[in-house]
């Protein structure tokens, strides 16, 4: 199938260019067809749906304040409202109860929000935990099981060093240590070497 039949047919639908929706729908099998249909409705209809919303007006997600004070007041609250993003009431006010209904509006708020805000450390805490996990139960050498190689992109995309060995297999004083200017070195050790992470080892083995 052509690009611009694909291209027609995700941005204007079956109806508007018949010649294209039949073209794929010729070449192209049913789970191919579901995906041009959901890209389709995701274009027309979802996206332009969550960009017309206003962060931390219409929707956001809770803040570390906000989350203590929903917990104090259901210590059930549950995980949607703590991870996804939530209706707001007015300006820096989350809605106390209320969640949007449809999953595509939550995921594509739920982007947008953790893109304009970023993530809380709470969400860091728990994504690096699970990568640590994960480098536990995968095999082979520590450097080039897979969370590790995804933990060394993470530090060398913030600008820098991983200690361990490098990608021609030497070693060098250099990468002996982790650099990070904005990084606090107490908190960081403390977190990436506490007893609760699976498979915890001494603060001298390589992590990644």
């Amino acid at each position: 199938v052509e690009d611009k039949h694909l291209l027609s047919y995700i941005v204007n639908g079956p109806l508007k260019d018949k010649q294209a929706a039949q073209v794929v729908s010729v070449k192209l099998s049913d789970e191919y067809m579901k995906m041009l249909n959901l890209s389709h409705d995701l274009l027309s209809n979802f996206i332009p749906h969550v960009l017309s919303k206003i962060n931390r007006v219409s929707f956001g997600i809770l803040s570390k304040q906000d989350l203590k004070q929903s917990l104090e007041t259901d210590p059930n609250i549950s995980l949607t409202r703590q991870l996804a993003a939530i209706p707001f009431v007015g300006k820096d006010v989350p809605s106390r109860a209320s969640q949007f209904s449809h999953p595509d509006v939550v995921i594509g708020l739920s982007i947008l929000a953790y893109r304009y805000e970023g993530l809380r450390f709470t969400d860091f805490e728990t994504v690096l935990i699970e990568l640590r996990e994960k480098l536990d139960s995968e095999s082979g050498p520590y450097h080039k099981r897979p969370s590790a190689q995804r933990w060394v992109s993470w530090v060398e995309e913030a600008g820098a060093k991983v200690r361990g060995p490098r990608k021609d297999g030497k070693t060098s004083d250099d990468d002996n240590t982790v650099t990070s200017a904005s990084a606090d070195p107490d908190s960081m050790e403390a977190l990436l070497f506490s007893g609760h992470i699976a498979g915890a080892r001494r603060s001298d083995d390589i992590w990644p």
